[in-house]
């Protein structure tokens, strides 16, 4: 027994020695950091003082000026011998699914030396299996592509999450991104466990128009987005903590990272974007250069150009070999919907206008379980008139330029494909 409880003392001082003094945050077992494998790479090259790539794929709360700015900051000083360099890969609106397809072009051709992936929120409400493919090909093309490149994942939080976290349990999206993350050593850190615990503690309250109310601090506007100055201050503080932690932990010698085998195997093996100037178009479409176009301004930081037909049901056609397509396009105001057929077959017919298209943003679509055989790919233009005013809701019943909203095109802007193009 006396063994025992020495033993026990052993235990609770090398955990103090690894990772600090600062008690890791949990809600009923369930921890705000998971240090895995860490990031020794990325830190070693910190307290070196070398050139450092930090990148983040994430959806709007990422692209916010939030936990993204102040945890580029907080590096910063923390490293003053280094120099950071950010590349912000965020895209609101959007989930792993769609990172995984664009990480080559947004992320890897700029060879980052550590990422930060936030999606547990865009991927809220979909199924397991895409997300685990999805995420699992985010990390194996990473790892692929530089060995020594660290990965962290973070886990945002919503209104709808806290059914799930105020009784200690965790949503799919986070369950499923955690499966993955533990079978490669990736470290995570789960900004949501402090706002359930302040929330708890009737300390914070999760959305309301302003950032205080009766006095106490508002996490957000929407249960969603952080107001910067409150709920992305509090993300901060989790993240400051957590990668204080994590460098804790950090081993002065780092070892060669060793791929293991994958968790599955029907994982985004080969996702890739592709320019339409890759592909067999026809005349029928011209090309857009965002940055030109009053309207597409918005999006030219990771969205270079559009397409615009020049004939009522213009057409892309193309073959492929492998498991999935998609296309990245752009969802606005003039949109319309495009017809997806796929050997022949009708398999949709895709809305790109919803309730939020007041304004022009980049979004996707993806049709993925597809036999892994060579498939012909037709996606076509279909420009009969709906009503848009009854899908922007109450809160925009009155169109006030009804010119912006009378056009039903389709603004393609990339094809995904998981596979290979056959005919290019």
């Amino acid at each position: 027994m006396q063994r025992t409880f020495i033993n026990w003392i052993k235990l609770i001082l090398i955990g103090i020695l690894m990772y600090g003094f600062t008690p890791q945050i949990h809600v009923q077992n369930q921890p705000e950091l998971v240090v895995r494998g860490g990031l020794p790479f990325f830190i070693n090259k910190a307290l070196k003082g070398d050139t450092l790539k930090v990148a983040y794929l994430g959806g709007s709360i990422t692209e916010q000026p939030g936990w993204r700015v102040y945890s580029l900051d907080w590096l910063r000083k923390q490293f003053p011998q280094s120099t950071f360099i950010e590349i912000n890969a965020a895209i609101g609106g959007t989930g792993s699914d769609f990172g995984v397809f664009r990480l080559e072009k947004h992320v890897l051709k700029f060879k980052p030396d550590l990422i930060f992936i936030e999606f547990a929120v865009n991927d809220d409400g979909k199924n397991q299996d895409i997300i685990e493919r999805s995420v699992e090909g985010i990390i194996r093309h990473c790892k692929s592509f530089n060995p020594e490149m660290d990965i962290c994942l973070i886990y945002t939080i919503k209104n709808d999450f806290l059914n799930f976290m105020m009784n200690g349990k965790m949503p799919q999206s986070i369950l499923s991104m955690e499966k993955i993350a533990s079978h490669y050593k990736i470290p995570s850190i789960n900004f949501g466990i402090e706002v359930t615990r302040l929330l708890k503690q009737d300390k914070l309250i999760m959305m309301a128009g302003e950032t205080e109310k009766d006095g106490k601090m508002v996490f957000s506007p929407d249960g969603v987005h952080p107001f910067p100055d409150t709920g992305h201050r509090i993300y901060q503080q989790v993240f400051a903590r957590c990668f204080m932690q994590i460098m804790g932990k950090n081993q002065s010698k780092t070892t060669k990272y060793l791929l293991p085998s994958s968790v599955r195997n029907d994982f985004f093996d080969n996702a890739l974007s592709l320019d339409f100037d890759e592909l067999p178009i026809q005349n029928e479409w011209q090309k857009i250069i965002t940055a030109e176009h009053p309207d597409f301004k918005q999006v030219n930081r990771l969205i270079k150009s559009t397409m615009l037909s020049t004939i009522p049901d213009a057409s892309v056609n193309f073959s492929f070999k492998g498991t999935a397509v998609g296309v990245c396009d752009l969802m606005g105001p003039g949109a319309g919907r495009v017809i997806v057929k796929i050997d022949g077959i009708s398999m949709d017919t895709v809305f790109r206008f919803d309730k939020y298209s007041t304004y022009w943003r980049a979004n996707y679509f993806l049709i993925h379980n597809l036999k892994d055989t060579v498939h012909f790919v037709s996606f076509v233009q279909y420009e009969e008139p709906f009503d848009k005013t009854a899908i922007l809701g109450p809160n925009q019943k009155i169109i006030i330029d009804e010119t912006r909203y009378s056009y039903y095109k389709w603004y393609p802007c990339e094809i995904l494909i998981n596979g290979k193009i056959c005919n290019k």
